[in-house]
């Protein structure tokens, strides 16, 4: 799918854009006794925390506008669970002894910042001008890379289809097997 595609481009950038701050601010990770292990590389913002941050922010917009649950009460669920695992990351970057409270704001403000910024990007201008006509290259048709941008709840759609051909699948398996069934009674 065109979107996780995007996803993880997005993060890869996001990947970069942390190492070019890190090198620009060369600032040096905390020193503290009960450390586990000593780095040196940079500190300054906290790569893992971005990287978790952005994907909250990404996935929080993602299931407001694209994933049409039943229940609002999923939507808030997902969403704090998202939150949740972002902060924990923080935590233990911290906890940990790898990073200071302020590289781990640092971190996750950029990946906050940038998260959103890459969501109404790409889904309020990528996948409306580019999206079909990516999906109808030679090559992501070799891929099955497909557009899902037009289908309203993509989740409910793609289960639907799967459980309706799965049930032909297994119509045609019995009526194949009683038919051999019927065949060799018959001999």
């Amino acid at each position: 799918d065109l979107h996780t595609l995007s996803l993880i481009i997005g993060q890869l950038i996001n990947s970069l854009i942390c190492t070019i701050v890190k090198n620009y601010i060369a600032e040096a990770r905390p020193i503290c006794e009960n450390a586990v292990k000593i780095h040196s590389s940079y500190g300054m913002p906290s790569r893992h925390t971005q990287i978790t941050i952005f994907f909250s922010a990404y996935l929080t917009l993602w299931i407001i506008y694209r994933l049409k649950l039943f229940q609002k009460v999923w939507k808030i669920l997902w969403i704090t669970l998202l939150w949740l695992l972002g902060f924990l990351v923080a935590y233990s970057r911290v906890y940990f002894c790898d990073h200071t409270v302020l590289q781990v704001s640092v971190g996750a403000f950029l990946g906050t910042i940038f998260g959103f910024i890459w969501f109404y990007f790409i889904h309020f201008y990528i996948a409306i001008t580019f999206f079909p006509i990516i999906a109808d290259l030679s090559i992501a048709k070799y891929f099955y890379i497909k557009d899902l941008s037009n289908i309203d709840n993509v989740l409910y759609h793609e289960y639907n289809l799967l459980n309706e051909l799965n049930q032909k699948l297994n119509d045609n398996t019995l009526y194949k097997n009683s038919n051999q069934t019927f065949k060799s009674k018959s001999n």
